[in-house]
């Protein structure tokens, strides 16, 4: 049954209400324990006060939402995303989850211990902030999965079923990432509507992603345009208009995976300069550059609205 309600950090929205939703964003990435053990490291006010501009702008541009992508390892401040919620006007909602860096506590953890842990976050709230997630992130680069990355898909999966809260992964795509996380999301009986392949907008082969959507999960295209100077994102816009004339409009999903960078040092393969020269528009480029090209290809305003309002709607309540 779908959810009329979504958790975000500032509370329950109607999911009819969500609007221009970007599918994978982060506010802050960083490491957890940072903000307290090492503050120099990282400007964190000029972090939330770079969110707060950056939203406002894609607001003005017509967004509404972000899915912020970041889970505990990652640096997930809630209490942050609350202010910038506030402040913008754009709806954040929150992840519980596991990125890549799978703590070594957790490493031999019974998938059913960890899923408690996400369920916990998902319907008491997250650091006693009362603030709720409305998604599961998980993370894989390798095709190979080790015994600790099964035990958080699994753990995820499970979370997932008892809670009907989606699931949204990174992925190397080049590395086909996506077939073994689908494949033991499957072995643990999630609907593949509550399930959304990330960073396929990197992929180069169209029977990987095609084949993945065909199983009914969503598609990420959420690397826009990238993360290093010349991506070669029309080639990433040309792969969308093929899946959308292969009838996957109702698979896939639009976002950045942006982040606000206010680090000293060269972090993330790229300084704060590059990060901007690569992407000077924010959260707000796919508004300002990739729906224009889009439309400029042939595709239709039906189909920008589904990737952007109806699709993400659809992932989030489980419609």
């Amino acid at each position: 049954m779908a959810r009329e309600m979504i958790e975000t950090v500032t509370g329950p929205v109607a999911a009819g209400d969500l609007g221009v939703t970007l599918s994978h964003e982060h506010v802050l990435v960083g490491s957890p324990g940072v903000h307290a053990t090492y503050p120099e490291l990282m400007d964190w006010e000029g972090i939330e006060a770079g969110g707060i501009e950056a939203l406002r702008e894609a607001r003005a541009e017509g967004v509404s939402s972000i899915m912020d992508a970041t889970p505990f390892e990652l640096g997930r401040d809630v209490r942050m995303l609350r202010r910038v919620s506030h402040s913008s006007g754009v709806n954040i909602i929150a992840s519980t989850g596991t990125y890549v860096d799978i703590p070594r506590l957790i490493w031999h953890t019974h998938p059913d211990r960890m899923a408690a842990v996400y369920v916990r976050e998902i319907t008491d709230g997250i650091e006693e902030t009362g603030i709720r997630a409305g998604m599961i992130k998980v993370a894989n680069n390798d095709h190979a999965l080790s015994d600790a990355e099964q035990m958080v898909l699994r753990a995820a999966a499970r979370a997932s079923n008892q809670t009907g809260i989606p699931i949204t992964t990174h992925t190397q795509p080049l590395n086909k990432v996506g077939e073994p996380q689908w494949r033991i999301f499957a072995e643990e009986g999630v609907d593949p509507a509550r399930v959304c392949i990330g960073h396929s907008s990197d992929a180069v082969d169209f029977n990987y992603l095609a084949g993945l959507a065909k199983e009914g999960v969503f598609l990420g295209m959420d690397e826009m345009p990238g993360h290093q100077l010349n991506a070669p994102w029309r080639d990433k816009a040309d792969m969308i208009k093929r899946l959308l004339d292969a009838g996957f409009e109702r698979s896939l999903m639009l976002s950045h995976d942006w982040s606000i960078k206010k680090h000293p040092d060269d972090s993330w393969g790229a300084t704060e300069e590059i990060h901007h020269q690569v992407n000077p528009d924010g959260y707000a480029w796919i508004s300002r550059r990739l729906l224009p090209h889009l439309r400029g290809m042939g595709v239709s305003e039906a189909a920008l609205t589904l990737m952007t309002v109806d699709n993400p709607r659809r992932f989030l309540a489980g419609e």
